[in-house]
């Protein structure tokens, strides 16, 4: 004998559950970003290399709402993951560790990289960014070719 139940009125079994539509998840896994900098640091960023980067964007015709920055402290981001979480068009790369994307990427620097449809640039860390202006016009020279500006 199969135990069965006989519901009369199923259109009404759920009728006080609520129901959303359009609802828009703001999940990191979600976020699309034209450019994602990364920045390679053991501490949080400094009110100083936050301007100086956002000057450098702003140089390049991007708006603040353009790119998301990540602190980074060890090698923990793959390009997957990077793909998968934030969508980008461009990754800048603010490090001294050609492997910051991994042991078998090797990143040059100042030189755009295409991997799976994204840009990658890589450019010395933020800080030594203040203290060696050649470096900073390295930059500015691959930011230029980059964004065609």
């Amino acid at each position: 004998m199969v135990n069965s139940l006989s519901i009369q009125n199923p259109s009404q079994l759920f009728a006080s559950q609520k129901v959303f539509s359009g609802i828009e998840l703001n999940t990191p896994f979600q976020q699309k970003v034209k450019v994602l900098v990364l920045h390679q640091t053991n501490e949080q960023t400094t009110s100083q290399d936050l301007d100086l980067l956002h000057k450098i964007l702003a140089a390049a015709k991007l708006q603040p709402n353009d790119f998301t920055l990540q602190n980074l402290d060890t090698d923990t981001l793959s390009l997957q993951q990077i793909t998968a979480q934030f969508q980008p068009e461009v990754v800048l790369i603010f490090s001294n560790l050609k492997y910051t994307l991994g042991k078998n990427l090797q990143l040059p620097l100042y030189e755009t990289v295409s991997l799976q449809g994204i840009k990658i640039l890589r450019s010395a860390p933020l800080q030594m960014l203040h203290t060696k202006p050649e470096y900073k016009k390295q930059l500015w020279n691959a930011l230029q070719a980059l964004f065609n500006v």
